[in-house]
């Protein structure tokens, strides 16, 4: 019983410690397009932003995938520790638990849980109308609404709007979500492709 609460207990360890990484390097991401809204220039400032937010896509790409082909690596040296044969595990690869293995549905369990923040904010914000939801979402995870920020300016600068109507009120936020699902949905074919990469190899 105190092994199965301990690999519970290492597993939501894991997937926090994984989700970690993307929601810090999306968060980074997140700021730079908020400084970007600065940029007086509508089609500069929208070219910057869809830039930022592809090369977003991408670099989560690569680190889903990285995670998948580490965790494919783990599968492996649990194969050869339950038929008992050398792992060949150095001290470079970490330690070895069962929670570490490869499983397809791993990509997206991470990117869920790095999104919880953010979906809550979009919550608060859109059912309150809460002025301070929308800034914390900003800045903490900007990607999920500075792209959906850029669409309704530039419909604002294109009816001749004052900037400030650009955020059509909280009901905007709730396009947030098409941006998580973006998220869920790359990180998860990233991860499900670093398995058979890490096979081949």
């Amino acid at each position: 019983m105190q092994k199965f609460f301990s690999n519970i207990g290492w597993g939501i360890v894991e997937y926090v410690r994984r989700a970690a990484t993307p929601f810090f390097l999306k968060m980074m991401f997140g700021m730079t397009m908020l400084a970007s809204i600065m940029i007086s220039n509508t089609e500069l400032r929208t070219i910057l932003i869809a830039v930022l937010f592809v090369l977003d896509c991408v670099l989560t790409f690569i680190l889903l995938r990285s995670m998948g082909e580490n965790a494919y690596k783990m599968k492996v040296v649990g194969q050869l520790k339950r038929e008992n044969k050398p792992t060949g595990l150095s001290n470079g690869d970490g330690v070895y638990r069962p929670c570490k293995e490869y499983r397809p549905y791993k990509g997206a369990v991470i990117a869920l849980i790095a999104s919880v923040i953010p979906a809550i904010l979009i919550i608060v914000g859109a059912l309150t109308g809460s002025g301070g939801a929308r800034a914390t979402l900003m800045i903490a995870a900007g990607w999920a609404y500075q792209p959906v920020y850029a669409v309704y300016q530039i419909s604002a600068d294109a009816h001749g709007l004052a900037e400030g109507a650009a955020v059509a009120g909280a009901s905007s936020l709730w396009w947030g979500f098409i941006l998580l699902g973006v998220f869920v949905v790359i990180s998860t074919v990233a991860y499900i492709m670093g398995g058979p990469k890490a096979k081949l190899r």
